[in-house]
């Protein structure tokens, strides 16, 4: 009896993991598509300068949050840099008064103006979205996000009358 219930157990635990998570070189392909497209999204490398965030277009103004220790890095100091265009939003982060080696965590877009990989720009039907990237990763009334791997890199559509009216992209950083 103890047997035949350890063997259910375990038949049933499998099943279970295998549904859950389904690990198909389709499913990998996939993740692999859409961190690409976060990735490459407003065309900036995560990894980046203040000159090279400041050479993509006029700069509003940037708002500095107080330095903070880096999380792995004990006595590292670093500051977020909040970057803002007309209709984009750049968040970056620098160690304390340095400006290369930066590494860009969000980024919001507000504005057609905007080019997005894929011509996926504001404005755009929310189906041309789903017919480039496909089904989301996630989904509500007004929000439709595709993420990655990590299920940090992400890139999230809101939408409005069927069209997208902004588009957050996430990045991992460590």
């Amino acid at each position: 009896m103890i047997i035949r219930k350890t063997i259910a157990l375990i038949v049933f635990a499998l099943a279970i993991s295998t549904d859950a998570y389904p690990q198909t070189e389709e499913h990998f392909k996939r993740l692999q598509f859409i961190d690409d497209f976060v990735s490459r999204g407003i065309g900036l490398s995560a990894s980046t300068s203040d000159a090279k965030i400041r050479a993509i277009g006029r700069v509003i103004s940037v708002d500095v949050k107080p330095p903070y220790e880096a999380p792995h890095d004990k006595g590292v100091m670093l500051e977020e840099r909040t970057y803002n265009f007309q209709g984009l939003q750049i968040i970056a982060h620098f160690v304390t008064g340095h400006n290369e080696g930066g590494f860009v965590t969000k980024a919001v877009v507000t504005s057609s103006k905007w080019k997005i990989e894929k011509g996926l720009n504001v404005g755009r039907p929310i189906d041309a979205v789903i017919r480039i990237l496909g089904e989301p990763t996630s989904k509500s009334e007004h929000t439709y996000e595709y993420c990655g791997e990590t299920s940090v890199d992400c890139a999230i559509f809101e939408v409005s009358k069927n069209k997208v009216v902004k588009i957050t992209f996430t990045y991992y950083w460590d």
